[in-house]
């Protein structure tokens, strides 16, 4: 048994110094992943901030949208009542023309007139 406890001293001092070696190679690998970990968090919080920040634009941008979709059919309807305001008006003074030209001579008389001037 001394003989078993003694080749497990030795095994173990011979062991200890690579597994010393192991566990600071291991220490400074992980260092390594935290440092790069930490700066690619920082460079995803970055983007993912400007990602927020271009969200929040589109969905304005949208709703401006959607307001000057309701004001330009608003203004249509406006365009459209003024067109056929000036439709009415204008049959109405080719009504009073015609009226004017059928009931007598006032269109003939003022033709004349404007010959004889000249």
């Amino acid at each position: 048994m001394e003989n078993h406890t003694k080749n497990l001293s030795e095994a173990l001092d011979q062991l200890e110094t690579p597994l010393e070696k192991l566990i600071a190679e291991a220490k400074s690998v992980t260092e390594k992943v935290q440092n790069r970990e930490s700066y690619l968090s920082a460079q995803v919080q970055d983007l993912l901030g400007q990602l927020s920040t271009d969200q929040q634009k589109i969905v304005d941008a949208r709703a401006k949208h959607r307001e000057q979709g309701v004001e330009l059919a608003n203004l249509n309807r406006v365009l459209a009542k003024l067109t056929d305001d000036v439709e009415e008006a204008r049959r109405q003074l080719d009504d009073r023309g015609t009226v004017m030209a059928d009931g007598g001579n006032f269109h003939r008389r003022r033709h004349m007139g404007a010959h004889l001037n000249v």
